[in-house]
């Protein structure tokens, strides 16, 4: 006769095994997800070495792919005001919840449609992603909803970058003090 104790310990060992397979199957997908993305990033990345939007060469190349588990909205900076953009960034960059992308930035929607930002900043409370420069979609059309994953393309630093950094590193000193 099987005693409780026993009952007890093959139900526990059946449920090990039971959660072992299932954290399994989430990695395989996970990894299936990732080797998708990067993928579509290459594909991408092979059109935009021919020509960009703006009708010149493009050397860029993908720095790495970053899958965004849900679909996010994205927020725009509202104005063509260089220096407003670059005070509000720094003023976003003092709170810790944000991530910040430089460069030419490169974002992928669910349908495959493929714009472009100068600069993006990541909110992972709000769960927005906020564009500092233009983009290649067409005005007046709803482009900004859908996407499901970026990359970053290899920065090239303009001016307000470098403005951007004199700053932050100014900031960093004074706060040294």
């Amino acid at each position: 006769m099987v005693s409780r104790l026993e009952i007890f310990l093959g139900a526990m060992l059946l449920l090990a095994l039971g959660l072992g397979l299932f954290n399994r199957t989430e990695i395989t997908r996970a990894k299936a997800a990732q080797k998708t993305v990067q993928k579509s990033a290459e594909l991408f990345d092979a059109r935009s070495r021919e020509v960009n939007a703006t009708g010149v060469k493009n050397e860029f190349a993908a720095a790495h792919a970053v899958l965004i588990r849900k679909t996010w909205w994205m927020e725009d900076f509202r104005t063509h005001n260089a220096d407003i953009r670059m005070l509000r960034a720094r003023k976003a960059m003092r709170n810790d919840r944000l991530t910040r992308l430089d460069g030419n930035v490169t974002l992928v929607r669910t349908d495959g449609a493929v714009y472009r930002a100068e600069t993006v900043i990541y909110d992972r409370r709000k769960k927005t992603l906020n564009s500092i420069g233009p983009f290649d979609g067409k005005k007046g059309e709803n482009y900004v909803r859908g996407i499901d994953f970026f990359y970053e393309i290899v920065p090239k630093r303009t001016r307000a970058e470098q403005v951007f950094a004199h700053y932050l590193l100014k900031d960093a000193k004074e706060s040294l003090r």
